[in-house]
């Protein structure tokens, strides 16, 4: 048996055992004496049994609803870099493993069109096999509901030799809008699960270009004003969760200020057309009701909100990347 084909085997066994409701496994200690990890026959293996998956895929959809289509999104998926991403470092390597895929015809607006979609599960595999993997998670290929996964970084921000996972994943359904999560992912004994960032956050960038990947809320000020099919999105400036060198992150510190005053150049004057630069107003220090002119509103749907303009302008806490209380340009 080829390397390739034995670590592959190791893998696939690996998470098969972890099907199913999955106790915490003790830690393993580790081993002075573990083979380095063959990163470019792991990879090749979960690319082939990700290619096999896709090609086993389930036939579900009538001849009037033209399989031809579904088998060309099939196909989008195949070439979807996310599921061909794989990179060792820290002694183990992050995979994305397809589990099942089909070929379907919806009920709905898409019922008339086959499309595709897929179940994969993130894992870290490290060099003798083991596997700890994600709950399983789904991927959508239809003509009004699909779905995009994207790696953004690999990073070991606290420390420990294993790094974590940036994954964003962004969805689209007709008639209910677009929607993304950020999520930073770690393998521990207890299974992959979130690292602890304690703020919301969507996207990431390396702001400070330290080579530490810093996260982005493009959320926090956000409200959806009462108009149209399903709403119009309300957004204010993006804000940098910045991460620090103990592995933590803060949305408070002069980095971060930093960020938001590049954002928000300068303290705006009324009146408030654009929810950015209302928002803006709010970094510099203006009140909530310094700003919540429901003009905001009426330049989108025609109709006054003042509950809509306050729930942009008045986010959770924390709420102090400029200085509330002392608004000042930020040092050079």
């Amino acid at each position: 048996m080829d390397v390739r084909r034995d670590l592959f085997l190791a893998l696939t066994a690996a998470m098969a055992a972890c099907h199913g409701t999955r106790a915490a496994p003790e830690p393993r200690p580790s081993s002075a004496s573990s083979p380095p990890i063959d990163a470019a026959a792991l990879c090749g293996g979960v690319a082939d049994e990700n290619a096999r998956v896709l090609a086993k895929a389930t036939r579900e959809c009538p001849a009037a609803t033209e399989p031809a289509g579904g088998e060309k999104r099939l196909a989008e998926i195949a070439k979807a870099p996310a599921f061909r991403y794989c990179h060792a470092t820290g002694g183990g390597v992050w995979v994305m493993q397809l589990t099942s895929a089909a070929l379907q015809a919806p009920s709905g607006e898409s019922g008339t069109w086959c499309g595709a979609s897929a179940q994969y599960v993130i894992a870290r595999v490290t060099a003798d096999g083991t596997a700890e993997k994600s709950e399983a998670r789904s991927y959508d290929a239809f003509n009004d509901s699909q779905t995009d996964v994207q790696i953004l970084y690999q990073y070991d921000y606290d420390g420990d030799g294993r790094d974590e996972l940036l994954v964003r994943t962004s969805s689209w359904q007709n008639g209910g809008g677009s929607n993304a999560t950020m999520e930073v992912l770690r393998a521990s004994p207890r299974g992959i699960e979130p690292y602890p960032i304690g703020f919301h956050v969507t996207n990431a960038v390396d702001a400070d270009h330290d080579g530490r990947p810093d996260l982005l809320d493009e959320d926090y000020f956000h409200a959806v004003a009462p108009c149209g099919l399903d709403g119009v999105d309300l957004y204010g400036p993006p804000l940098l969760v910045h991460a620090l060198a103990d592995g933590k992150f803060s949305m408070s510190d002069e980095v971060s200020r930093q960020w938001a005053v590049t954002q928000c150049p300068s303290t705006p004057t009324a009146p408030f057309a654009e929810p950015k630069v209302a928002a803006c107003g709010r970094l510099w220090g203006k009140s909530a009701a310094d700003v919540s002119d429901p003009a905001l509103v009426v330049n989108v749907c025609g109709m006054p909100d003042d509950k809509t303009v306050s729930a942009l302008v008045s986010p959770k806490p924390p709420f102090t990347p400029l200085n509330q209380g002392t608004p000042r340009p930020l040092a050079k």
